[in-house]
């Protein structure tokens, strides 16, 4: 009974139940973060000369992830509107 049996257990019951709103919203907050702390790395790997450090990687990173955020917040609020008038 480790760690990974904890986390393996919320896993399951996430993929169980149904996505409330609020549970999409953590969901998607939380893979915005890992994207954008994961690409600044990866832009430091590649191209460490233009890119010294994360910072500035991670700075244009978050514009992008911003217009992306702000896109599928839309959706899913569009989404649950939509849901519930059917």
């Amino acid at each position: 009974m480790g760690p990974w049996n904890l986390i393996e257990r919320r896993l399951q019951r996430f993929v169980r139940e149904s996505l409330s709103v609020r549970n999409a919203a953590i969901v998607i907050i939380i893979a915005t973060a890992v994207i954008v702390v994961g690409a600044g790395f990866v832009i430091t790997l590649i191209d460490g000369e233009e890119y010294p450090n994360v910072a500035s990687d991670v700075g244009a990173a978050v514009m992008l992830e911003g217009t992306a955020f702000i896109a599928i917040v839309t959706a899913v609020i569009t989404s649950s509107f939509v849901a519930r008038d059917a």
